[in-house]
């Protein structure tokens, strides 16, 4: 799939270039030059769109090749520390700062997203709690629990979670995040490669 990805990046550099030697020929007089740039513009931006999902559907793949079978998940609760919601009703996407406390090890802060409707965005307001699960080789990776067992909604009812300081905040290594943004640069790279190669088969072959 990376090497579909990697084919329609390169076509989007090719009309990217059809797109930019547009002007010049509509310049020079040549009527052909409309259809360079409306065609470029389109096929880039579809193809552009083409390619990088495709990417990025493989380095989200490979990522989850990488946990399966070394993931071990742990319920806690959390307290929500920062809230901030983006997106439009009725589903908005919050993001928030917790405090996860999980039982016989010390509390920590770490970041998490989740989707909400309208009707639900109270619940998740600075200083309410959550059940969450997280896993203990990589805590920052937390998901929040909606739909808890009964245990876990009793002692979320009567739980209490003291913040955490700042400096017991996780988060994904640095090394982790640029492996997976290597494949947007592969994908740029493809890209850069298909305008040099249009840009150069249409200024040798164009008629102006």
């Amino acid at each position: 799939m990376s090497k579909f990805g990697v084919f329609w990046c390169f076509v989007a550099g090719v009309a990217l270039a059809a797109f930019v030697v547009g002007f010049p020929i509509t310049f020079a007089g040549n009527g052909v030059g409309g259809a360079y740039i409306a065609g470029g513009i389109n096929v880039c931006w579809i193809t552009a769109v083409a390619g990088y999902g495709l990417l990025a559907a493989r380095a989200g793949r490979t990522e989850q090749r990488t946990l399966a079978g070394t993931e071990v998940r742990r319920t806690a609760l959390a307290r929500i520390e920062t809230s901030q919601a983006s997106g439009e009703a009725p589903k908005f996407m919050i993001h928030m700062g917790l405090t996860t406390a999980a039982d016989g090890v010390p509390a920590f802060r770490a970041d998490t997203t989740a989707g909400v409707n309208l009707m639900d965005v109270d619940a998740y307001k600075v200083g309410k709690l959550l059940v969450v699960t997280y896993d203990e080789t990589r805590p920052w990776r937390v998901s929040v629990v909606t739909n808890p067992t009964p245990e876990w909604s009793q002692r979320l009812a009567q739980g209490a979670v003291d913040s955490a300081p700042w400096e017991t905040r996780v988060e994904e290594p640095r090394a982790a995040v640029v492996k997976r943004r290597r494949w947007g640069r592969v994908g740029t790279t493809s890209m850069f490669a298909g305008f040099v190669v249009g840009l150069v088969y249409l200024l040798t072959t164009v008629s102006w």
